[in-house]
């Protein structure tokens, strides 16, 4: 008896974890039957081929970048490899080099693949490359046809859909000057489009689901190489699995359209992670100072990165890595750009009048805050994600102090009372369903700060 009684309490332990987040596993496997045959009736089975063979281009060369630059994670060789054309199209702006949307490419790729043969004698995985991009082209050849466009485009995407088209068809340079919004950031839309060329090898940009739904398969390898812990990694992975097609919101904005929020929750997560998982922290805090081409919010938050860094003498020496991509954004509106507007959300907000109104508490809608979060309870699931992740973080608080943790924590939250002071001040009249789509910046970061927590959790709750 006493001996069955230890059994159990070992498994109750080993799996505590997965019984806590049952509710929400349970949920999406019920939601999952009642649905079933219409997801087998609505799935394009040539756009999931499509969509995983992509993916295992963008890992081999993942894997090539990791092996050639040494590096501890293939998805920090796909940021690499991802931010390498951003980071050249804006020196070939720069430097007035007038070179095409596709030479930029085309030299992005020949850089690589000299890198891969002067780093590597082995040239078996550039082997694996040639014969998946040969896959993917053949595969594309015989089955555009059957490809589905993806019609599931809604007001908010409409403009994403027209930068991306510019870019392929005219080039950023020309995209970015004739901007519908002035100022309005295209990052997210270049590497859209650097997707689909990558993906379908042409100029003319039509949306097909996989340009975007990649962004699913990355994500879980993401997740996967977030931890050692094997089955901390599967308890990540079906919870971001489970979250994300469960609903249609989510499904949406994360994986099947084209905004912004899918392929920069991505980079955010995958770039923090590299700062403190990567040995090149050099490199890593260097890209990760690049997005701030992006969103307002993400652009806050490595400003206030940057502070954090600055303050801890243990990372003091990489804040000048970190503050490269403003310098470098700087310069380049300073010169060849001096005639566009950086961004589009600052012009709108008078900076001094809304921080004496926060500081005085005047001309504030501070009842929006529970508006707010009663939006964001509507999708019970996630809710109580949140709810338990943030309960977990807290209890381990107490006995494992880890800064990583703590900085991860700091973003998330940060990210929250940036949007709730924003739509209590300035925005205060605009609708509030938008608030959660920029509380879910951070979406992807969590699944990691949740592999993190139960890593270093060492008592039993």
């Amino acid at each position: 008896m006493g001996s069955k009684a230890t059994y159990l309490k070992v498994k109750l332990k080993k799996y505590r974890f997965y019984i806590l987040f049952s509710p929400i596993i349970l949920n999406s496997i019920f939601n999952f039957l009642i649905s079933f045959q219409k997801i087998f009736t609505d799935l394009n089975i040539f756009n999931l081929i499509s969509t995983f063979l992509f993916f295992i281009f963008l890992f081999i060369i993942g894997l090539n970048i990791k092996e050639s630059l040494n590096l501890n994670s293939i998805s920090f060789g796909i940021c690499n490899f991802i931010l390498s054309f951003f980071i050249l199209e804006n020196i070939n702006i720069l430097f007035n080099l007038k070179l095409n949307f596709s030479s930029v490419i085309y030299l992005n790729l020949i850089s690589w693949i000299l890198i891969f043969l002067l780093k590597r004698n082995d040239t078996s995985l550039l082997f694996f490359l040639i014969t998946s991009s040969t896959f993917l082209r053949v595969f594309h050849y015989f089955f555009i046809e059957k490809f589905e466009v993806n019609q599931n485009i809604r007001v908010d995407a409409v403009y994403f859909i027209e930068f991306s088209k510019l870019i392929s068809e005219k080039g950023y340079l020309f995209s970015i000057e004739n901007n519908i919004f002035i100022g309005y950031s295209q990052f997210s839309s270049y590497l859209h489009s650097i997707f689909h060329y990558l993906n379908f090898f042409t100029n003319d940009f039509v949306y097909f689901r996989s340009t975007t739904n990649v962004l699913f398969f990355l994500s879980i390898l993401l997740i996967f190489e977030s931890t050692r812990e094997f089955s901390n990694k599967i308890l990540g992975i079906i919870l971001y699995i489970c979250l994300t097609l469960n609903s249609d919101w989510l499904n949406f904005v994360m994986i099947d359209s084209l905004m912004s929020e899918g392929i920069m929750n991505y980079l955010f997560a995958a770039l923090v992670f590299s700062l403190f998982k990567e040995e090149n922290k050099r490199l890593s805090f260097f890209l990760f100072g690049f997005l701030i081409f992006s969103k307002q919010f993400y652009i806050a938050l490595i400003l206030l990165s940057l502070l954090i860094f600055i303050i801890n003498r243990n990372y003091r020496n990489f804040a000048i890595y970190l503050a490269s991509g403003y310098i470098f954004k700087t310069i380049l509106y300073a010169t060849r750009l001096k005639n566009l507007e950086p961004d589009h959300h600052i012009r709108q907000i008078d900076i001094q009048d809304t921080f004496f109104d926060l500081l005085l508490f005047r001309n504030l809608k501070i009842e929006n805050i529970l508006l707010i979060f009663k939006n964001l309870a509507q999708d019970r699931p996630f809710t109580l994600f949140l709810v338990i992740m943030t309960l977990l973080y807290l209890i381990n608080l107490k006995t494992n102090n880890v800064y990583e943790l703590n900085y991860f924590f700091f973003l998330i939250f940060i990210n929250i009372i940036l949007v709730l002071l924003l739509y209590i001040s300035v925005w205060r009249f605009m609708e509030l369903e938008s608030p959660i789509r920029f509380i879910l910046n951070l979406y992807l970061i969590k699944f990691i700060f949740l592999t993190k927590i139960l890593d270093t959790f060492k008592k039993e709750i």
